[in-house]
């Protein structure tokens, strides 16, 4: 199956005032809008055209249009939800919306949940935790992610540090304090890491598990949130940052764990860790019945098997809350038990994936003693088989390096920083 890309255009006005009460400065603005419009609304992928980027939201937070005088607010409203889409109207055909975040209506509750887009950065800037997403219903959320380091090769492009304190790692920092925040929120899950490469590794991990935790829970409730836009793709230069690509067109950890969150099809689950408990959800973007079968058990890191079962569904468009399993009655080791579960839609095994009732850093992680095997095609594809001999192991990165380093775009991964209990295989 074939994929494709939409496309919401930003015109170059953010996070700022602009002198719109000026003819001259309009009357500029409209000229390289009409410029850009005519070079790229011939794109199919292009659905919207968007004015500005967060500038009602700020304006709102920080009270912007009380501390400047009159004619700027009025300027605003005017340039953005009249003369903008007039003049927009001539050129092309596609929507408008007037600023993101909004409701659509000046400077009234650009962040509603019931209405418009939303930015939602409580999470990272407002050092809240992931599970703050799960709260939140927005109608379409159009902003929100996680920071972290590049991946390894990119890093010794810019500095041989030995420490993330190190002066190089600030300078490249794309946001104010975002280390000191950086290492708060890693060492809430992990150890506390003593190398850069740690750094890299745990830094990535935790932006993509982020990512996903938001993406699922919205997935998990479409009648209540119809899209989420994670910032931010790439880069424009090497450095700490949002991305999931960094500037060389390196995947991070975090890549990978966000793609297999907007798999069009994919069961998510939802772990209560003081109850002990698993919520299992089926989703789906395909408008037609498919048949599921979920194969799922409690087991400690080593493969002993406390509890299994079985889960068989019909599964259509959007999601599914298949069923609730507590295990607050068992008496385990919680630091070294696993929900495993293996996902199958019409005869197709789609994943294996697993979740942890305890934060990482407390978990007793031994070598799960991996093994790998690779199969070369004629076709110049390779099947990478990766297997669990001695236990559980998670986020499995796997690194194919050439005489010009590791991660070199010479070779695509299908898969990368996956999951795999003790005993089975992943390829």
């Amino acid at each position: 199956a074939g994929g494709f890309l939409l496309k919401k255009k930003d015109f170059p006005f953010a996070c700022a005032t602009y002198p719109l009460h000026d003819p001259k400065f309009v009357s500029s603005c409209l000229s390289e809008i009409t410029d850009n419009v005519v070079r790229l609304r011939h794109h199919a992928s292009l659905i919207l055209w968007c004015g500005n980027n967060e500038i009602e939201s700020l304006a709102s937070s920080f009270n912007w249009w009380k501390r400047t005088p009159p004619a700027l607010a009025q300027a605003y409203e005017q340039f953005f939800y009249t003369t903008l889409p007039e003049h927009l109207s001539y050129l092309d055909s596609r929507p408008f919306w007037s600023s993101s975040p909004s409701s659509g209506s000046f400077s009234i509750d650009s962040n509603a949940e019931a209405i418009g887009d939303a930015h939602l950065w409580e999470v990272y800037h407002g050092l809240r935790a992931p599970a703050f997403y799960n709260t939140q219903r927005h109608r379409f959320v159009s902003e929100f992610g996680f920071q972290s380091l590049p991946v390894m090769t990119t890093v010794r492009d810019f500095t041989a540090a030995t420490e993330f304190k190190d002066r190089d790692f600030t300078s490249h920092q794309m946001s104010v304090a975002g280390n000191v925040r950086l290492a708060w929120y890693i060492a809430k899950r992990f150890r506390v890491p003593r190398s850069i490469e740690a750094w890299v590794y745990f830094s990535q991990i935790y932006a993509g598990e982020a990512v996903r935790v938001g993406v699922e829970g919205w997935r998990r409730h479409p009648e209540c949130t119809t899209g989420a836009i994670y910032w931010q793709l790439n880069d424009i230069w090497p450095g700490i940052s949002w991305s999931t690509i960094d500037y060389y067109g390196r995947c991070k950890a975090s890549h990978w764990i966000t793609k297999r969150a907007f798999e069009n099809r994919m069961v998510s689950v939802d772990v209560n860790k003081a109850k002990k408990s698993v919520a299992i959800w089926a989703i789906s973007d395909n408008p037609v019945n498919e048949n599921l079968k979920i194969f799922w058990s409690l087991e400690s890191f080593d493969g002993k098997i406390y509890k299994k079962g079985e889960i068989h569904a019909k599964v259509f468009k959007f999601s599914e809350l298949l069923e609730v399993i507590e295990f607050g009655t068992l008496i385990v080791d919680w630091k070294n038990t696993v929900f495993v579960y293996e996902s199958w839609f019409d005869d197709q095994m789609m994943c294996v994936s697993s979740e942890l009732f305890v934060e990482d850093k407390f978990v007793d992680w031994a070598d799960p003693g991996l093994t790998i095997e690779k199969v070369i095609h004629l076709d110049n594809e390779a099947h990478i088989t990766v297997s669990a001999i001695k236990g559980f192991a998670k986020f499995v990165e796997l690194v194919v390096e050439n005489n010009l380093g590791a991660h070199e775009n010479w070779i695509r991964l299908s898969n990368n920083f996956f999951d795999i209990p003790v005993g089975r295989k992943v390829t």
